[in-house]
């Protein structure tokens, strides 16, 4: 997985193939769940890989539009 073990901060792509979904479901995730925080650098999403893996551990169902 190109080294995502090692970052603290993945792309939605990134963390779409950590999680086994799409790159559209994860950004439909990421823009649409409360509480999950992510960085906007222009048209890049970054997110902190921990707190990632820390709300899906928390939330077992997730809601979006």
């Amino acid at each position: 997985m190109n080294g995502v073990e090692n970052k603290q901060f993945i792309c939605l792509k990134e963390a779409a193939e950590l999680l086994g979904i799409n790159v559209q479901t994860m950004k439909k995730i990421v823009e649409n769940a409360e509480g999950l925080a992510y960085t906007r650098l222009g048209r890049k999403i970054l997110i902190n890989k921990d707190a990632l893996l820390k709300y899906m551990n928390e939330h077992t169902i997730i809601r979006y539009k």
